[in-house]
């Protein structure tokens, strides 16, 4: 398989919103109270439960719609680094998303762009920034679908265009996570953590902990074991934090980190959620990801967005 699509389908499916800074550099942490006593013997919670309802969950999949569907404003920057965390380029960004007609529009109030961000033709020179704008930024009004009757299940694949398909694979990461993904080369089934053989390769882990000191959670993590091999894995953990009083996600990082004859990737993302009469939206949005592919230049990109409501 060609060097260059293998990667594409790969960095497609680990960017999310996908997606502060570079695993390498200090990584912004929320203040947290973490009662180290395992809450399943006294409160009735297992790792099992929790499995369950991350597999089922809608809430999450349902704030990410919300990002179309409620009137906000947000400001994010993007930074390009080289190997030796030197600043290649970089923007910053002030935007509206309006809705009307059932239908939203994101428009770019002040863009600052500094350094080779873009090409001089005007076009994307990393691929990153280029997913970024398609995922935020898109130029055109979407319509507003924020309904959701189930948890986030992958289309079939012949029901998928090569487009459809790179989404689909982030979305199913994104919103459903620990479920193996289809077509994606070479790590598609180390995603699937709570089956065996990989779920052997996993500690599950129930706490409480204080989140923002105030907001009471629980918190589920999936962290590799110490007899686990990094070649064994693509994700070294994945936490996710649900508010006690309602039960609802706030909350979720990801580390994921694979090195193979045809690529190496270290990818963190980081997603906080808020309620908003009734409605949980994403507030504070990050990605941190460095990528590295033979015969080309490797990119290495930081990417914060902090939405206000």
């Amino acid at each position: 398989m060609n060097v260059k699509i293998l990667f594409v389908k790969t960095n497609v499916f680990v960017l999310s919103l996908l997606i502060t800074f570079n695993l390498k550099a200090q990584i912004e942490l929320d203040t947290q109270v973490v009662d180290t006593v395992s809450i399943g013997a006294r409160s009735g919670f297992t790792p099992d439960d929790f499995i369950r309802m991350t597999k089922s969950d809608t809430s999450f999949l349902r704030a990410f719609r919300n990002l179309r569907a409620i009137e906000h404003s947000a400001v994010s920057k993007v930074v390009i680094l080289d190997q030796s965390n030197n600043n290649l380029g970089s923007i910053i960004r002030r935007s509206q998303t309006n809705v009307s007609n059932n239908k939203s529009l994101t428009n770019i109030n002040e863009e600052l762009v500094s350094g080779n961000y873009y090409k001089k033709n005007g076009e994307h020179r990393y691929y990153t920034t280029e997913m970024f704008d398609k995922v935020f930024y898109p130029k055109d009004s979407v319509p507003i679908v924020n309904k959701v009757g189930t948890s986030y299940e992958q289309q079939k694949p012949e029901e998928r265009s090569r487009i459809e398909k790179h989404y689909e694979q982030l979305k199913t990461f994104m919103f459903t996570p620990g479920i193996g993904v289809d077509g994606v080369p070479l790590i598609g089934k180390k995603l699937n953590l709570f089956e065996p053989p990989m779920k052997d390769r996993y500690d599950f882990e129930v706490n409480k902990v204080t989140l923002f000191d105030s907001i009471p959670c629980y918190e589920f993590a999936v962290k590799k074991k110490a007899s686990t091999k990094m070649n064994e894995i693509s994700i070294e953990y994945i936490y996710t934090y649900y508010d006690r009083r309602t039960m609802q996600i706030i909350k979720r990082k990801y580390h994921l980190i694979d090195q193979t004859v045809f690529f190496d990737f270290n990818i963190y993302m980081d997603i906080t959620l808020n309620l908003l009469e009734g409605e949980y939206v994403p507030t504070k949005i990050i990605y941190s990801g460095e990528w590295d592919i033979p015969f080309n230049k490797p990119e290495r990109i930081q990417f914060k967005m902090l939405c206000d409501y």
